[in-house]
């Protein structure tokens, strides 16, 4: 698995953009990059965060910022 299918993955398992950045230590914008195959590739460490989030639940508390993109609430 690739991280660009690991995205789309999440992504359709109920993560959104904000959250997988926040899990694996990178900005929403790599994250939508990768979504939408913008960018050829991330080093190896978030790569295999990407992976490695595949089949885990995400977090349940989101709350939507002005821009109506839902963003992770803290903790």
């Amino acid at each position: 698995m690739t991280p660009h299918d690991a995205v789309r993955a999440l992504l359709e398992a109920g993560w959104v953009e904000v959250q997988v950045a926040e899990a694996v230590g990178t900005s929403q914008s790599t994250i939508n990059r990768l979504k939408h195959g913008k960018v050829a590739s991330v080093d190896y460490d978030t790569g295999s965060r990407l992976v490695q989030l595949v089949g885990k639940k995400p977090p349940k508390q989101i709350k939507p910022n002005r821009g109506g993109n839902a963003v992770a609430k803290a903790a």
